[in-house]
C-alpha cells in the first residue's frame, strides 16, 4: 500500500499523518516496533536505508508502515527513476506514505506521484491553503469539538485577527478554552489573550498613520522590524494595505453608504476585515490613495532593479503616508 499526503495547508497534512498513525497503532502496532519515519534524527534520506526497513518483515505483527517526509519533492524525474524501480517491489506487508509540503500543483508533476497515482493499492489526501470562509467553517467545528463557549461574531474577530494559519488558530482557540472554563468568551478576554498576526498588526498602525501620529507610527515600525519582520514583508504589507484602502475609498465614493459586506464581497476579504479598513479609508481622500499606489509601483521596481534598499523604500511610503 502507498499513501500520498501532501499540499501547502500543513496543519491538516499533519492532523491527516496522526491519524494514519493511530490508526496503525490501533489495528496493527501497539507495541510501536513497526513505525519508521525518514529522515532519522540526524540523518538524509537515502535509498539504501529507506529500502532495508521496506523490506524487513514487520516485528510480531502482520504490517509496517515507512513514512518518508519531504522526498518527492526533492527529486529531479532522473533522481526519481530509482526510487520509481525500488517502489514497485513494496511487500505487501509495508504500507508507505509520502508527506509532503509542496503545493498541490507542483507535487501532481512529480515523477514518482506520476508513476504510481491511479495504481491500485494507492491513495491520495491534498491538502490546500484554505479560504478564509474554509477557515471560519473549520474555526467551528474546533469550537464544537473544544467545547468552547463564544458566539459566532467574536469567533469572526479570532479568524481575522489570526488568519488563515491553522497551527495558530488552534492554539488560540485552546488558549481561550483554558482561560475561560466553561464560561463565554468575551471581547476582553479576546483582547488580552489572542497573538494577533502582523496583518492585524497593520490595522494599528494604519490607524496611527491616518490619525496622523507621527510618534506612534514610528514606534510600531520600529517594534516590527526589532520583533524579526523583514523589510520585504512589512513593505508587502503595506502595499497590500494600501490596495484595500484605495479599493474601500473608491467604493465609498461611489455609494458612502455601503456596507461592510458589499466591501467584503467586491475586495474579496473577510467582513471583519472590510469593516476595519472601511473606517480607516474615512481618513484618506482618493488623490492620495492613488499617489500612495503609485508610490508602491514605483518602489516595487526600483527594489527589483537595485536601484532603492529596502528599508529605505519602507520608511520613505511610511514618511508619503504621514504626509
Amino acid at each position: 500500500m502507498m499513501i500520498f499526503v501532501y499540499g501547502s495547508n500543513q496543519f491538516l497534512a499533519s492532523e491527516k499523518i496522526a491519524q494514519l498513525k493511530g490508526h496503525f497503532a490501533q489495528k496493527f502496532d501497539k507495541t510501536g516496533m513497526n513505525l519508521v519515519e525518514f529522515p532519522l534524527p540526524g540523518t538524509e534520506i537515502d535509498l539504501g536505508s529507506v529500502m532495508q526497513i521496506v523490506q524487513t518483515p514487520p516485528f510480531i505483527s502482520d504490517k509496517r508502515m515507512v513514512i518518508i517526509k519531504n522526498l518527492v519533492s526533492s527529486l529531479t524525474k532522473p533522481l526519481s527513476k530509482p526510487w520509481v524501480d525500488f517502489l514497485k517491489t513494496i511487500p505487501e506487508s509495508t504500507i508507505v506514505v509520502f508527506e509532503d509540503n509542496e503545493s498541490i500543483k507542483k507535487f501532481e508533476k512529480r515523477e514518482i506521484f506520476l508513476q504510481f497515482r491511479s495504481k491500485d493499492g494507492v491513495f491520495t489526501y491534498p491538502f490546500s491553503v484554505q479560504t478564509i470562509t474554509e477557515v471560519e467553517d473549520w474555526a467551528k467545528q474546533e469550537v464544537r469539538r473544544l467545547r468552547l463557549n463564544i458566539d459566532g461574531d467574536l469567533l469572526s474577530q479570532v479568524v481575522a485577527m489570526v488568519g488563515i494559519d491553522l497551527f495558530q488558530l488552534s492554539s488560540e482557540l485552546r488558549k481561550l478554552r483554558d482561560y475561560s472554563q466553561e464560561s463565554s468568551v468575551t471581547r476582553e478576554m479576546i483582547s488580552d489573550l489572542v497573538k494577533a498576526n502582523f496583518e492585524d498588526q497593520m490595522f494599528v498602525f494604519i490607524d496611527a498613520v491616518g490619525a496622523k501620529n507621527k510618534k506612534k507610527t514610528l514606534q510600531l515600525l520600529t517594534e516590527q522590524r526589532e520583533s524579526g519582520s523583514a523589510d520585504m514583508h512589512i513593505f508587502a504589507m503595506l502595499a497590500r494595505q494600501i490596495r484595500l484602502l484605495l479599493g474601500a475609498r473608491s467604493i465609498l465614493d461611489n455609494n458612502p453608504r455601503a456596507t461592510k459586506v458589499e466591501v467584503a464581497e467586491i475586495l474579496k476579504i473577510h467582513p471583519f476585515v472590510a469593516q476595519k479598513t472601511l473606517a480607516q479609508a474615512r481618513s484618506f481622500d482618493l488623490v492620495t490613495l492613488k499617489a500612495l499606489h503609485t508610490m508602491v509601483y514605483k518602489f516595487d521596481r526600483g527594489m527589483k532593479n537595485g536601484q532603492i534598499q529596502m528599508d529605505v523604500a519602507v520608511d520613505r511610503l511610511v514618511i508619503q503616508m504621514l504626509g
